[in-house]
């Protein structure tokens, strides 16, 4: 478990790092009103966010998940690789089972986690540079993730903390399950884990996945999102499905899909670096159990070499 751990770890650093900016993009996009639109889409949001807070703007919020990071991979990859020795079963099925159930889990960690990022990446909308030093004692400002997560826990309570909570889980248990699964057999379609690993197979199977991953669940991303925002200001929603329906309502079933194309720029790259790290770094330091769990059942038919990789 504990090389999961650390696998997990370097996937997802690598992964933050690649993807964060699409993804404040996202936030922006879906927590706007479409009766007071601030951007047209994913590029003009881009360009505004650096036009108005700099570059430093699109990396709002990076603190929280890189800190958390290291606490969320322990999870998911820790529950995932000891629910695949329990099940015995390396193929889609048991990944599938295992990665809904790591994603359950870690949702008590990634969606506190998220709260933070969300209110941090959507602060600051449209206001000059020169404000970007702001009050601390402004409720709905905040000078690092401390400060939020301290202001959350005063004026909101821990429930406050906890905003959006089963929304999160709904999006993470059937994303991780998909996550998970389809990277296994896109793999062992590609034939990326039979013989010597191929990078670039491992980086298309990566991105895929995650690709598929976010198709399967981004509904349920942007009420939450939406949800979490909505402590900022006057309350709105009074729950998953209060929010649902005053949305569909107002902005039509495209509200289900707002921030896609910023998500989905975001999942190839992100998914495919943190997908393919981990497994490079499992195949040099836990050769056994990768072996047990990643290669298809007839890999000993292929020549195989533990130490090299393909380009």
């Amino acid at each position: 478990m504990a090389l999961d751990f650390l696998g997990g770890c370097l996937g997802g650093f690598a992964g933050i790092l690649i993807g964060h900016p699409f993804d404040t993009v996202k936030v922006r996009l879906q927590s706007q009103d479409a009766a007071n639109s601030r951007y047209k889409g994913t590029i003009d949001c881009f360009i505004k966010i650096v036009k108005q807070e700099s570059v430093r703007g699109m990396y709002k919020g990076m603190a929280s998940p890189m800190i958390g990071q290291v606490v969320i991979n322990a999870i998911v990859f820790g529950v995932h690789g000891n629910t695949l020795r329990r099940l015995n079963d390396k193929r889609a099925v048991g990944n599938f089972i295992a990665g809904g159930l790591a994603g359950g889990v870690q949702t008590f960690v990634c969606s506190p986690i998220e709260l933070i990022k969300t209110r941090m990446q959507l602060q600051g909308q449209g206001e000059s540079r020169k404000f970007k030093f702001v009050k601390k004692n402004d409720l709905f400002r905040y000078s690092d993730p401390v400060d939020c997560m301290t202001k959350i826990l005063k004026y909101e309570g821990m429930r406050g903390f906890f905003r959006g909570f089963y929304c999160t889980l709904l999006r993470e248990v059937p994303s991780f399950a998909v996550y998970f699964s389809s990277y296994y057999a896109l793999c062992e379609k590609l034939g990326a884990n039979k013989g010597t690993l191929s990078i670039p197979k491992l980086f298309l199977s990566g991105g895929i996945s995650g690709i598929l991953a976010w198709i399967v669940s981004y509904p349920f991303d942007v009420i939450k999102t939406r949800l979490q925002a909505d402590g900022m200001g006057k309350m709105i929603y009074t729950g998953i499905l209060d929010c649902s329906l005053k949305s569909y309502e107002r902005e039509g079933l495209k509200v289900f899909f707002k921030g896609l194309n910023a998500t989905l720029l975001r999942a190839f790259p992100t998914n495919a670096a943190t997908l393919a790290t981990v497994t490079v770094f499992l195949e040099i330091v836990e050769p056994e159990h990768f072996e047990e769990f990643f290669r298809p059942s007839d890999h000993y038919n292929y020549e195989h070499v533990h130490s090299g990789w393909s380009i």
